[in-house]
């Protein structure tokens, strides 16, 4: 009798002890399930106002549509036409028509994409919808992120919608219901982190001698450093480096080891961080 009921007991305990791991196991998976994907999200800012994103989020690369990069226009003479890939200052926009070298659109319902540069922490746009057809716009984000955004519906009148994220953003879609969509004035701003990174590699794509490769990325990856560590405090010590790099080139310039136009172009990237940076 009592061998029975100390087995009944020790039965009893494993199938609790079981039940409780399992709950426990269940518990931790729907935990996972609720955090894993959070992790990959940025947290975003979203603004109405062009002067309020640009407050926010510094001064920008701003897109006009009317030229190429090398200052030719888009479509010369003027037209409609189709491109399926339009690269403009580092921005890939798929699928899109040029209206007169004035903007760009696309048809009702077609997304209008554009994949980003590298490191792309703030974004703005100039939306229109034709014909001024009741509906809304859709903006979707890489990292999952959808808004929607109201016309206002005045005549000639343009909606700016702009995002500041703290995680990069590599590609963002808009699309507006039952009419064609409008965009202009596509604005953005690349960390200056990764201008930085970028500002290395094309010193190294100079095909300088080592020496004076050597003596001009170091500065700016003492400064990669600092704005890399996670403690904005250490940010504004980053001017300094770039102030070092920015003597090196002049030095390298005076000497005849850089051209003008080399140096032109690495002091103008330098002076344009520092702008970002808020540097005195």
């Amino acid at each position: 009798m009592n061998m029975r009921i100390a087995t009944e007991h020790l039965i009893s305990a494993w199938t609790k002890g079981t039940k409780l791991a399992l709950l426990g196991l269940g518990l931790l998976a729907i935990s996972l399930a609720v955090l894993l994907p959070v992790v990959a999200r940025a947290a975003v800012t979203t603004y109405t106002s062009r002067s309020a994103w640009q407050a926010a989020a510094g001064t920008p690369t701003t897109i006009n549509f009317s030229t190429l990069d090398n200052g030719a226009p888009i479509t010369n003479p003027a037209d409609d036409a189709f491109f399926p890939s339009l690269t403009l200052s580092g921005v890939t926009f798929l699928n899109i028509r040029s209206y007169w070298n004035q903007e760009i659109y696309v048809r009702p319902n077609q997304p209008l994409r554009a994949n980003l540069p590298s490191g792309t922490v703030a974004f703005g746009a100039d939306l229109a919808p034709f014909y001024m057809v009741p509906g809304s716009y859709t903006i979707t984000l890489s990292t999952g992120e959808t808004f929607t955004h109201s016309p206002a519906f005045g005549p000639g009148t343009w909606d700016f919608f702009g995002v500041v994220f703290t995680t990069p953003v590599e590609w963002v879609e808009f699309k507006y219901d039952n009419t064609y969509l409008g965009l202009d004035n596509f604005s953005f701003i690349v960390s200056p982190a990764q201008t930085i990174q970028n500002l290395i590699n094309t010193i190294y794509s100079m095909g300088l001698p080592n020496g004076v490769t050597s003596s001009l990325t170091g500065p700016l990856g003492q400064a990669s450093v600092l704005l890399n560590d996670n403690n904005p405090n250490n940010d504004i010590a980053a001017c300094g480096k770039l102030n070092a790099f920015i003597s090196q080139v002049n030095s390298k310039l005076s000497n005849g080891q850089l051209t003008p136009s080399q140096a032109n172009l690495l002091l103008l990237a330098a002076n344009a961080i520092k702008a970002s940076l808020g540097c005195p």
